[in-house]
């Protein structure tokens, strides 16, 4: 069973959602409004389904981004005349805390939004029941996927990050800040619990990073290669994939193209993230 596949039906609502939940200069003085509130919103699977797609919204800013500092830092990507000073600071590896490139607060975002979800996301499969027992456990791993993948990103780039213990339901001073060893060590400890390993039933592909193979990435960045082998080869082997060491002439480039945008998309990436020009979602980098 492929839950996602649900949720591509609701894309629409979750830009709209995800206003309520994201973080502006305004966000802790401005009134409600007719802005829709958690306790009203969590009511069904598909409203929690809309929440997680709505977690995303603040990555479509932040995706492009990333992409540029990796390609201008590790000179995959060359400066033209049209680029501008931030863009050529980051290729002459001057990394300023003014550049806009260099943004952690779309990540923030996520992570906060995480929380949101964790605060109510029991409170569904009281009022929505599932006809599979595994699925709420494993719907909270997938949440806690995308907080992980954002906390990770954060201190690669920054080498911390501050741990938000809820959802930040005011302004909070003082955040606990963390290294990098320090915050893996967490996420690696709050993310294997929810690794399937279920043999006789149907892995449930719910959106978020993939778990295993997100945990065979923070082994890697650990230095812990043995324990990176053994997740990444699980996340490769995930949701009923095969014979996935695709590097012989046996395996025809179009055919190897299509297992990233073919019908099992998805199922080969840690994870995806969408845009959609017909609702103004435009990707930055095309532009670049």
């Amino acid at each position: 069973m492929k839950i996602r596949n649900r949720i591509f039906q609701i894309i629409a609502l979750a830009a709209v959602l995800s206003i309520g939940y994201s973080c502006d200069d305004d966000f802790y003085t401005e009134q409600t409004g007719s802005r829709i509130t958690p306790e009203d919103h969590f009511q069904s699977q598909k409203d929690l389904y809309i929440s997680i797609l709505g977690t995303y919204i603040p990555l479509q800013s932040a995706l492009p981004k990333l992409l540029l500092i990796d390609g201008l830092r590790s000179d995959l990507m060359d400066v033209t005349p049209s680029s501008d000073a931030y863009m050529k600071a980051l290729y002459e590896q001057d990394f300023s805390g003014s550049n806009p490139y260099i943004d952690g607060s779309d990540f923030y975002k996520v992570i906060v939004n995480c929380n949101e979800i964790l605060e109510h996301i029991d409170e569904v499969w009281v009022k929505d029941p599932t006809e599979i027992e595994y699925e709420p456990k494993f719907t909270r791993g997938a949440v806690i996927s995308i907080r992980s993948w954002s906390y990770f990103t954060l201190v690669r780039l920054f080498g911390k990050a501050a741990l938000i213990q809820d959802n930040m339901p005011s302004l909070q001073t003082g955040q606990t800040f963390l290294n990098k060893k320090d915050m893996i060590d967490t996420l690696i400890n709050q993310l294997k619990p929810y690794v399937f390993n279920f043999s006789k039933l149907t892995e449930l592909q719910v959106w978020g990073p993939n778990i295993k193979a997100l945990l065979g990435e923070l082994y890697l960045e650990n230095q812990q290669y043995d324990s990176a082998a053994y997740y990444l080869k699980l996340g490769m082997e995930s949701y009923g994939n095969t014979k996935v060491f695709k590097v012989t002439n046996t395996y025809s480039k179009e055919n190897w193209e299509l297992i990233f945008y073919g019908d099992g998309i998805g199922a080969e990436n840690l994870d995806v993230v969408p845009f959609d020009s017909h609702r103004d979602q435009y990707n930055e980098f095309t532009g670049w």
